[in-house]
């Protein structure tokens, strides 16, 4: 009860406050990002830890990613809603397709010799790069904001499989025995299928309330 009545408190509080404000605290008091900062200034100081800090430190990086996966089963909702599931589909075709026809646009532009030879590894790496899956910090933000926490589980879950099969791709087109049009290809092939399966998936999700208000005639004046 006592839990219970301080978030309550804590909550009346921040609706008192202007939502950017609230949303800058919450982001800039998030632990990993706290961490990021200071390994930051820590590697632009070039100041080395000791070897025992290091010894407490390789432990708790080594549970993280395991944490984090068990968090997002602890919190994820398979059986989601049409409504969900729809707004699911829209969210990775809009995460994936954005992604993909940026990472296509950059390999085109640096399509030339000369720019290959600049830019080298960079072309596949930018587009590995576009292409990571939804963050696992969207859960902790979607649960402490009141939003759709189930969603934002279900769509980090998801999108890790979406960006395993997308970077085998970009892995095996940008392979030092492929063709030098396979990356752009692959890419825009991906685009083209992430569209399509999007649109797909956005009309047979549809709700049904939905369907039936478009498929009923217009009452006559």
């Amino acid at each position: 009860a006592a839990k219970a009545a301080c978030a309550r408190a804590a909550w009346a509080r921040d609706a008192e406050r202007p939502a950017w404000s609230v949303g800058l605290k919450r982001v800039l008091a998030f632990p990993p990002l706290i961490a990021v900062v200071l390994a930051g200034v820590l590697a632009i100081l070039g100041v080395e830890l000791p070897s025992s800090c290091e010894l407490f430190l390789e432990p708790l990086a080594q549970a993280n990613r395991p944490l984090v996966l068990l968090a997002l089963g602890l919190v994820a909702k398979f059986r989601l809603t049409r409504t969900q599931l729809r707004a699911l589909g829209a969210l990775l075709t809009l995460r994936y397709s954005v992604s993909l026809a940026v990472a296509l646009a950059f390999v085109l532009l640096t399509g030339s010799p000369a720019a290959m030879a600049e830019w080298g590894v960079a072309r596949p790496a930018l587009a590995c790069a576009l292409l990571m899956p939804v963050p696992s910090v969207l859960v902790e933000y979607a649960g402490s904001h009141g939003n759709d926490a189930p969603l934002a589980a279900a769509a980090a879950s998801s999108s890790m499989l979406l960006s395993f099969g997308f970077l085998c791709v970009v892995a095996a087109s940008a392979h030092a025995t492929a063709p030098l049009s396979a990356l752009p290809t692959a890419l825009a092939s991906a685009l083209a299928v992430t569209l399509l399966v999007g649109s797909l998936l956005a009309g047979a999700l549809v709700p049904r309330k939905m369907r039936l208000e478009q498929r009923s005639p217009p009452a006559s004046g």
